[in-house]
Parts: structure tokens; sequence; C-alpha cells
């Protein structure tokens, strides 16, 4: 239950908003403005001595619930309405009137709500006034007075609506209505969460689990002008940060699973869209490169490619006219500010990238890059809304899958498996992605 709770804290906030606040608006919406005018009496029994003793006080306290059915009586009513002059029924005015007696007291007091402050002072007096005056003949009680005059509580601001009462109402649905939706979600939740249920789910290992970072643009310049910059990168602009080391930590993995034989053409994807492919392959790129070795970052998204936002560059030629057959791949190359780290970016999107993918230029590229490079990484599209990174899996040595934690759904990385298996790939293993830090064993150390 605590797990489930502190994973759905996000949702607090707004049903805290909507719904208390929500109260406190429709209560002032709907609920009419009242002030309550309050006098306090005192009967008590006329001695001819001017004193009276403990039987008469005694017999006096016994008869307070007398007073007040007097008070709400439609004979006490009607010369109420009568003396004031007001358009309306005993039933309405008396609607309006509490009487309280004081426990083991002689003191009675009225209190009248209405819509105008004025009114329920004039009505307040006006019950007080007449009960007194009338009470000796009711009941033959001579000694009555008003102890206080009718004056308006709650310093004359109103007191209904209630806004602490309705603002109760609204935090108390709110946090019911925030506990049930969580443990709703997380009944419905299929979203990856662990390394254990991506290897359950792939039948190959999580080589890296990648904290949550911020992405930020680094400023830049270009011929004397300001440039936009690149994204900030960790793996080289804070290479001792935590999210650094968890790609040396991919790097090392992918070097021990490739058992003797040397992963030369990678191929990073996802299953759906914003799982952070494109971060994770320019980050193991980056500390490839670091290790002296000749790497090449080639954006194979013909669709939504984003290397050139990645590290800021642009550049005339670029997959397109690879796979179109107008340049050599060598020839579209751009130099990064990364050593060792040249990028082969997406140029021109086409209208059909699949077409241009199946076709033979692919096999040519890769080759070529072969010769020249110790490692190439495939910035590919994410597999379930198109066939492209099928298509790309086939030149690939490894294929390396990137989910998101707590967004990735479980059934998008089976099929994602599948799909990998039906174009021939080799699934070495998988990434989770931008997970907080303080998760898991080692989470004291995950410091950026």
């Amino acid at each position: 239950m605590g797990k489930t709770v502190r994973k759905r804290l996000w949702l607090l906030v707004p049903f805290l908003v909507i719904l208390v606040g929500g109260a406190i608006v429709m209560s002032l919406a709907i609920l009419p403005k009242q002030y309550r005018a309050v006098t306090t009496l005192i009967v008590q029994p006329k001695s001819l001595a001017g004193t009276w003793n403990s039987d008469d006080v005694v017999t006096n306290q016994r008869l307070t619930v007398t007073y007040g059915q007097i008070l709400r009586s439609n004979r006490i009513a009607r010369e109420v309405i009568a003396n004031l002059g007001l358009d309306m029924t005993e039933s309405a005015i008396l609607k309006k009137l509490s009487v309280v007696s004081a426990q083991d007291s002689l003191l009675t007091a009225i209190s009248v709500r209405d819509e105008d402050p004025t009114r329920a002072l004039k009505i307040a007096g006006e019950f007080a006034a007449v009960f007194v005056a009338r009470l000796p003949s009711i009941l033959h009680v001579e000694n009555t007075v008003i102890l206080d005059s009718a004056s308006l509580d709650n310093s004359g601001r109103p007191v209904s609506p209630n806004l602490l009462f309705f603002g109760g109402i609204g935090l108390f649905l709110a946090l019911n209505a925030w506990l049930g939706i969580a443990f709703l979600l997380e009944a419905h939740d299929r979203s990856v969460e662990t390394e254990e249920q991506m290897e359950m789910l792939l039948g190959v290992p999580v080589l890296a689990v990648v904290p949550k970072r911020s992405v930020t643009r680094l400023s830049g310049q270009k011929n004397g002008e300001q440039g936009r910059g690149r994204e900030f990168l960790y793996s080289a602009d804070m290479p001792r940060s935590s999210v650094a080391e968890s790609f040396r930590t991919l790097r090392t993995n992918m070097r021990y699973m490739s058992f003797g034989q040397e992963f030369k053409v990678i191929l990073i994807t996802s299953p759906t869209p914003l799982d952070g492919k494109t971060s994770v392959s320019a980050e193991l790129a980056i500390v490839m490169a670091q290790e002296q070795r000749k790497v090449v970052l080639v954006d194979c998204d013909l669709r939504c490619p984003r290397l050139h936002t990645v590290f800021g560059v642009t550049a005339d030629k670029g997959l397109t006219q690879v796979l179109s057959g107008e340049t050599d791949a060598l020839k579209a190359l751009l130099h990064s500010e990364i050593g060792n780290l040249d990028l082969l970016l997406s140029g021109n999107i086409p209208a059909n990238p699949i077409d241009l993918l199946s076709g033979g230029h692919l096999e040519q590229a890769v080759a070529a890059l072969r010769l020249s490079y110790d490692v190439i990484i495939l910035d590919s599209p994410p597999l379930i809304p198109v066939a492209d990174s099928q298509v790309l899996a086939k030149v690939a040595d490894a294929v390396l899958l990137v989910a998101k934690y707590r967004v990735t759904p479980e059934d998008s990385v089976s099929k994602s498996k599948s799909l990998v298996e039906r174009a021939k790939g080799n699934l070495v293993g998988s990434v989770l992605n931008a997970k907080p830090h303080g998760h898991g064993k080692y989470g004291r150390y995950y410091r950026i």
C-alpha cells in the first residue's frame, strides 16, 4: 500500500486543488451568505424580599425548555412579524430562529440567521422584546431581563456558507478520490518498473539502469555568431556523474555479452516513442569513443530524427542521400566536438523511409563504415509504430532495447522482442531508462 501511495503522490496536489477549491467555490456560488445576530436573556423568579432560594433556581432551570418553546411559538412569531412589518409566514421566520438555554443556569440565548444582517439584528431584538413583554402574562414570571442586546455574531462576517466546513468536505473527498484512483491505476498499471520485469519479458539481461535526468542545452558559437548549442551530454560534460557511470557500465556489459565476438554494429531502438533511445545512443557512443575507439553514430530515424538537435549540428548531406545513391556514406560524415566520434545525420526526411532502408544501399553503407570505424551505433525509430528498425536489425551485430521506467508498457516490450526475432535480429540486452535516483540497492550512490 505504501508503495502505491508514494507512486501516485503526484496525483494528490491536483485532486486537492480541484476538489477543495471546487467545494469552496461551489458553496460560495450556490449557498447564499447568511449573518447571525445573537441576544441573551436572563429569566429569574421574583422574590418579594429581593432574594431567592435554591429551590427557586432549580424550578427556573427546569423551565428553560418551556421558555424555548414559548419563544418558538406561533404567537410570539406573529407578533414579531407584525411589529417589524415583515412579509413572511410564522414557519418561515421560526426557521431563522435558534434558542439555546445554558445548562444549570438562568440564561437563554436567541440567535437569528438571515441573508440581511440588519434584518437579522431586528428580528433577534424583536423576539427578545416580545418574549420579555409576553412571558409574565403566560407564566406569571415578572423578572425577565434582556442581558445582552442583539448584535451580529462572527464580527459581522457571514456565518454561512462555512468555508472551513466545505473545505473539509472537499479535503475528505479529495483524499478518498486520490486513494481510490491511485489503487485503480496501480491495478491497471502494466508499465515496466524493475530489471526483473524486463529480463522476464525479454529473456535477455538488463545491461544498464540509467538514472533520470533533465534535458538542457549548452550555448554555442559558430563563426562568431551565437548558435543554438547542443544538449548537455553527461558522459562528456559531467563524466563523474552517476549518469555517465551508468553508460560506462553499459559499455562494459556490452563487451562481456559478445563472448569474444565483437559487436561492431549496434542497433539501439525502443518499443515506443519517447523512451529515450536517442539519448542512450549518443551517451553510449561518447563513452565508447572515450576508450580511444573510432565511433560513428548514425541517425537512422528518417521520420523524426533528433541527433542533429542533440549535437547542435546541421549538414547538407545525410543518410537519406546515401540510401538514395546521391553520395557515399564516408562523404556525408560530420566530425563532432567529441574526440573519435563522427556523425552521420539523417538528412532530408524522405516520403518513403521504409523503401529507402529496404534498398541495397543500406548494406553497402554499413559495409563501408565497418572498414573505417571500430564501432557503428545505429539510432533507429521505435519498433512498434513502424517497421524501419526490423529492416535495420538485419545489418546489425547486436540489438539493444531501451524502455522507460514506469512509462513503457509491458506488452510493448514483449511485442518488441517478437518483432526483433521475426527480423532475425540479435537482441542481446536492454536498458531501463530514466529510473529516479534512490531506487534500488545502490540508490545512495546516485548523485549527479
